[in-house]
């Protein structure tokens, strides 16, 4: 093809030593010119496949993974009107209102019985005739929504003497997907990508990413959260409190040695100065006795302040003396 090229080159440069080569290229190009329009103007017939744009397609219903998206015509036009439709891309609408229920989630529809419509979308010389396919088959699966939880995928640590004052927080906690019902229902939540921080010192707040579902027939509300971590520095101290005695048989006394207990435990910093007696509540019920110990009454804690984490309870255990009163 090039040696083809290069002697009709040469052959041209050749006239031109003997004429104005100049003037020559222009009669070339003007004879080219005219040929084309001569040739573009005269009828053709044939085969072309052009790409559907599917018209009122229902709002409660997803696409599945396979539909048809050409239809085939065979079609009578001018050469300038087939070279237009290879530059335009032209588009034919098919309108999935006329669509038939074939099964479960699947349906179809006879392109051939919207001809009328095809016809009307080309200029009225074209002639058109219909070549495929036959039917067109989908899979539209019925469109649902589900609030669901956002987990969070972390590992948090903070740093020596500091704990977390509250559970982290995910904001927002829930997030809304969107998409087939087949598909929703088996889905309970999303999780964020992983999260690592260490010794955390002191409050921080991170966008954080919602895993991909890598499933684009499904929509989430929400691409990423905020996540909300406040740490304070934690002391640990103890504090003697009072047992409350509980359940004492009617008509009897009961004393306990000892009557007081040490309570170890931490709390914040800025917690502490405000931690008392009251801010615990330990119990010696009797209904406890275990029979095999029936001198000593264990102890539990009823109640604990908010803001502090009870570590230990020295003793665990209290000896008693029952008394009937008189």
């Amino acid at each position: 093809m090039q040696d083809n090229i290069k002697e009709i080159v040469e052959y041209i440069k050749e006239y031109g030593k003997s004429k104005n080569y100049k003037v020559f290229l222009v009669f070339v190009m003007i004879s080219t010119f005219f040929w084309l329009l001569i040739k573009l103007s005269k009828e053709y017939t044939t085969i072309v496949s052009f790409p559907i744009n599917y018209v009122s397609v229902p709002n409660d219903v997803i696409w599945g993974d396979e539909y048809s998206d050409k239809l085939h015509l065979s079609t009578t036009a001018s050469g300038f009107q087939h070279l237009g439709y290879v530059f335009s891309n032209k588009k034919i609408d098919i309108d999935l209102s006329k669509l038939r229920k074939l099964g479960d989630d699947q349906y179809f529809l006879l392109p051939k019985e919207q001809f009328g419509s095809i016809i009307r979308q080309f200029p009225g010389e074209v002639k058109l005739v219909y070549r495929g396919p036959d039917s067109l088959f989908f899979d539209l699966s019925k469109k649902i929504s589900k609030t669901i939880p956002v987990v969070l995928n972390d590992s948090l640590v903070p740093a020596p003497s500091y704990k977390f004052v509250e559970s982290v927080k995910i904001t927002p906690d829930s997030v809304t997907i969107m998409g087939p019902a087949s598909m929703i229902s088996k889905i309970d939540s999303v999780e964020t990508e992983f999260l690592f921080k260490d010794n955390i010192r002191k409050d921080v707040k991170i966008p954080l990413a919602i895993k991909d579902l890598n499933n684009d027939r499904i929509s989430v509300s929400n691409s990423e959260v905020d996540v909300s971590i406040k740490v304070e520095q934690f002391t640990q101290n103890t504090i003697s409190v009072p047992i409350i005695i509980r359940n004492v048989p009617d008509g009897y006394l009961l004393k306990i040695f000892p009557d007081k207990v040490d309570v170890t435990f931490n709390t914040s910093l800025s917690q502490y100065p405000k931690v008392k007696h009251s801010s615990f509540t330990i119990v010696a019920d009797y209904n406890k006795i275990d029979e095999g110990k029936s001198q000593v009454i264990p102890l539990e804690k009823d109640y604990v302040e908010k803001g502090i984490e009870l570590i230990k309870i020295e003793p665990s255990e209290v000896e008693f003396l029952l008394s009937k009163i008189k």
